[in-house]
């Protein structure tokens, strides 16, 4: 099982670390946030989101943006299982969203994780996302 720690500390006084599957999903919003070069030693890390979705209605392609980010993932995120997954461009709040539905195999256990990232009325960026539970392996 592998987690990620964080700054803080939990309930015990001990150091605070995240979750296997909020490890997958922080590791992913890694690669869709960060720009490719944002990491010297591995320079074609990162996806710069953003920019898919400020020109979301003009030359956004599903098919490519699932393209690179299975190969990121099959490199940088062993949990996903395979480059089976969807990406899909869809309106929240009159605002472009893409919606990510991620198979991986957390704890032995099958889920689907599916990641929004949006903008708000000012353009900030906004995430969420969320862990389905399909069945153990």
């Amino acid at each position: 099982m592998a987690v990620d720690p964080v700054f803080g500390l939990n309930h015990y006084n001990k150091p605070k670390s995240l979750s296997e599957s909020e490890t997958v999903a922080y590791n992913i919003l890694t690669l869709l946030f960060g720009k490719p070069g944002f990491y010297p030693s591995i320079p074609q890390l990162g996806m710069n989101i953003s920019q898919y979705l400020y020109s979301f209605d003009d030359t956004f392609d599903t098919t490519m943006v699932k393209a690179i980010l299975a190969a990121q993932c099959s490199d940088f995120v062993p949990q996903i299982t395979d480059g089976d997954f969807d990406v899909i461009k869809a309106r929240y709040k009159e605002q472009p969203m893409i919606v990510f539905k991620i198979p991986t195999i957390i704890s032995n256990a099958r889920n689907e994780l599916v990641l929004g990232v949006t903008m708000d009325s000012y353009g900030a960026l906004q995430f969420n996302f969320v862990f389905n539970k399909q069945q153990y392996i």
